[in-house]
């Protein structure tokens, strides 16, 4: 069965330790990652990585 791409991005927040975060970032998240996966090639991984940079801003109280 596929993992779908809403649970796997809350998985890897999960793996960050963050749980507390609105539906407007995660839908943010949601197409940034869909757009690295999509456009720049990447391993979902990476993907997710580079969206979630770009979505939180890299904030340490996150």
């Amino acid at each position: 069965m596929k993992e779908s791409k809403t649970t796997f991005i809350k998985q890897q927040l999960a793996l960050k330790g963050i749980y507390d975060y609105t539906e407007k970032q995660l839908e943010q998240l949601k197409s940034l990652f869909i757009d690295n996966i999509t456009h720049f090639k990447m391993d979902r991984y990476t993907a997710f990585d580079r969206a979630f940079e770009a979505v939180f801003r890299g904030d340490k109280d996150v």
